[in-house]
């Protein structure tokens, strides 16, 4: 998804940093099978409500690369190996100093992949329907 936007919202890892993201990340581990529906943030962390006004718990407005990927099936991720002289921010040419994330469009020295999305995509209504299919076979 983000190869045919041309922007990456994610920052850079150096290669230390990547071999630990690739193993602790759901996302990255194949652990999970979709991106979240509610964004990191916008209720507690630990996904309860907070009722303590005292709480230093983050209040995050969803931004767009949520809205794009919230409850969807995991995408393939790739890394990428660039020079950092190539590293660069990428600008919304539609909304003036908006930022759309880190640029795609440079020279990659080397791509490993890191996940692959399984192919069957079915949407959640999909979902139900083979649950509720399985559930009238009592199976």
């Amino acid at each position: 998804m983000d190869v045919k936007v041309g922007a990456a919202p994610e920052p850079g890892l150096d290669p230390e940093c990547l071999a630990y993201t690739a193993k602790a990340c759901p996302m990255l581990n194949g652990s999970a099978s979709e991106y979240r529906g509610s964004p990191v943030g916008v209720a507690h962390p630990v996904d309860r409500p907070c009722s303590d006004p005292g709480c230093s718990c983050p209040r995050i407005v969803p931004d767009a690369q949520h809205e794009v990927r919230s409850g969807r099936p995991a995408d393939d991720w790739d890394a990428w190996m660039i020079r950092s002289a190539h590293y660069r921010l990428k600008l919304d040419q539609d909304q003036p100093g908006a930022l759309l994330g880190i640029d795609l469009s440079v020279p990659v020295l080397r791509a490993r992949p890191l996940r692959r999305a399984p192919r069957l995509r079915l949407e959640p209504t999909q979902i139900e329907q083979l649950r509720a299919a399985l559930r009238a076979l009592s199976l």
